[in-house]
This record gives C-alpha cells, sequence and structure tokens, in this order.
C-alpha cells in the first residue's frame, strides 16, 4: 500500500477551514520495509502499525518549519471534535458493548493494513455520532463498521472489499446497500466535518520532536521508530475502554509514548512540550494508562508480539500530588 504522503499533497501550514475542508495533517511518515525485527534492541520492528522507518528527505524539514505552528492549530480543536460522555444518554449500550465493538474495529483495521489514523478517525465518527443519535446496542457493531469504511473513503487510497469488509463484522442482514445509507446518516450527524485532531496525529507529532535535528543518529530514530508503533498498540488499547475517552488526545499521546519508553525500556531523551508534562491531569492519565497496560501485558504482547517483549519491566505511575500513586 501506498503511503499517504504519497496519495495527496499536503500543505505546508494547514488553512483554518470549517466543515469538511479541515486538515489536521500537514506531514505524513512514510512506511517501513526492512526486514529486521526487534523490541529493545535498536533494529526497528516489523508490525503493520510500524511506519516511521525512512523518513521522507524532506519531512524533518516541514517538521522544524511548521510542526509548532500545526500543533498549536491542533490542539486548539479538539474540544471542538471530542464529545464528553457520549454515553450518558445511552442506557442500552454500556462499556462492555462498547468494548466489543472497538476491539472488532481493531481487527478489521489491521486485517486490511490500514493507516492508524483511519482507525482513529472511525473511533471519533463513533464517537461523535452517539453523542447526538440514539442507538440500540444491537445497533451498534453496524454504525462502527460504517464508521470505520468512512474513515477509509477519507484517508485510504484504496477500498477494502466490501463483501469481505461486512464479513468481518459478520451481522445478519448487514449489506452494502444498508452501509451506503448509514454513512449518509452518518455524514449528517457529523456535519460532513470529516477532519479531526486525533490521537494519531500527536503521536507522530512527539516522534517527531524526538528526531528533528541535525545528524540525529540512525539508532535513536529506530528507537523513536518503535516506541511510536508501541504508543499506537497501546492507544488501540485505549480506545477499548470507554473511560479514556475524556482525556484530550495531545495529553492521552504523551501518556502512551511515555509508558512505551518503558517498556522497551528506552532512555529519557524524549524532546517534548514541558507544559503537557505535568499538573494533575497529566499524573491522573498517566497512572491510568500505566495501570492498564500493566494488565494487559499478556494481550499487548500476543496483539503485536514484535513489538512487545514477552517480559516486561516493572512499570512507574507518576506520584500524585500527596506523593501516592494515580488510581484508576
Amino acid at each position: 500500500m501506498e503511503t499517504f504522503i504519497k496519495k495527496r499533497k499536503r500543505l505546508a501550514i494547514p488553512e483554518s477551514q470549517e466543515g469538511s475542508h479541515y486538515d489536521c495533517r500537514c506531514y505524513k511518515i512514510t512506511k517501513y520495509e526492512s526486514n529486521r525485527q526487534g523490541t529493545c534492541s535498536s533494529a526497528v520492528v516489523l508490525d503493520p502499525w510500524s511506519t516511521f522507518g525512512n523518513l521522507m528527505p524532506d519531512t524533518l524539514q516541514n517538521f522544524m518549519d511548521y510542526g509548532e505552528t500545526c500543533y498549536m492549530f491542533n490542539k486548539s480543536l479538539e474540544e471542538d471534535f471530542a464529545p464528553n460522555n457520549f454515553l450518558g444518554k445511552h442506557s442500552d449500550i454500556d462499556e462492555t458493548s462498547w468494548r466489543e465493538v472497538i476491539t472488532t474495529m481493531i481487527a478489521a483495521h489491521r486485517a486490511f493494513r490500514l493507516d492508524f489514523e483511519t482507525l482513529c478517525l472511525a473511533v471519533n465518527y463513533l464517537e461523535r455520532f452517539l453523542a447526538c443519535t440514539p442507538l440500540k446496542a444491537a445497533s451498534l457493531k453496524v454504525i462502527g463498521a460504517t464508521c470505520l469504511y468512512l474513515a477509509c473513503k477519507v484517508m485510504e487510497k484504496s477500498l477494502p472489499k466490501i463483501d469481505m469488509f461486512l464479513l468481518l463484522f459478520c451481522e445478519d442482514g448487514f449489506t452494502a446497500p444498508l452501509m451506503y445509507y448509514l454513512e449518509k446518516l452518518v455524514l449528517r450527524r457529523l456535519c460532513f466535518r470529516l477532519r479531526a485532531p486525533t490521537i494519531e496525529y500527536f503521536l507522530e507529532h512527539f516522534s517527531l520532536r524526538r528526531v528533528s535535528y541535525k545528524e540525529c543518529p540512525a539508532a535513536k530514530i529506530n528507537r523513536a521508530a518503535n516506541a511510536f508503533t508501541a504508543a499506537r498498540g497501546i492507544a488501540a488499547l485505549s480506545m477499548t475502554r470507554y473511560g479514556f475517552h475524556s482525556y484530550p488526545p495531545s495529553l492521552l499521546a504523551q501518556c502512551c509514548l511515555r509508558v512505551a519508553d518503558q517498556i522497551l525500556q528506552y532512555d529519557t531523551w524524549n524532546r517534548a512540550h514541558p507544559r503537557d508534562c505535568s499538573g494533575p491531569l497529566w499524573r491522573e492519565c498517566m497512572g491510568k494508562i500505566t495501570h492498564l497496560v500493566s494488565s494487559n501485558k499478556i494481550l499487548l504482547c500476543k496483539f503485536m508480539p514484535g513489538v512487545f517483549p514477552e517480559t516486561f519491566p516493572d512499570l512507574v505511575s507518576p506520584p500524585t500530588k500527596s506523593g501516592s500513586k494515580a488510581n484508576i
């Protein structure tokens, strides 16, 4: 599959436009095509979500020129695209139903080797749809599938074959005409606003910050690639838990990368914004992400065996103001 940077020409600075014209990304890294594998070493791991490998010659220069501007632009739009308590009015849909649907969407996403941004947008569409539309639990999976296919149309150069796509969701009566009808419904509910600042954008931004200086050693680029891939896996796991929707994507991205560094036992050469790595909300989010990962070590190893080590190191949660560990 060609990379997204080859699919579309990105503007160096995103324009402040509303609705479907909003484009939240101004740079995109390329797919990694090496056969080397590793986890705690400096070799880049081989996984469908490992795409940081060989950077385009102009990627880092574009980032150094416009990265901060794009970051502030996307960060200013987070609240506009993040519905609060979107399951609050759905008595028929509980956290278990949500987890099952997102898990199915992730499985379909990896089966078709889609762009990680496609998954992030699909989950965002589903959240925003539920925030404004009454829905029964029995219909949640078909809406989730519709959101994922709609995100494919936004991000992917070629679409999955519709019959194979529908087969992965295994819903009786879920046909292509029905999905096309639901697509129109979702589009109207979203007011055709199909771009959003997702956790993928911020994961990529913070990862590029780690290597955005002249003569960055190849080993550090590879480590940034591995941490980025592991952070994507942690981010996907957090999507299955309803409680994480309340945290801004930029905050979640930073926490996922920090925990990924701990898992891979990388040093602390993270060049992150200090303002994003402090305060009670950050400590709370870090504590919950750490607890989530610690409770799902086996699942992560089976889910991404080339990325996560079989034996995890002890993960340390940040202390709260009182000095105690953050609880989930």
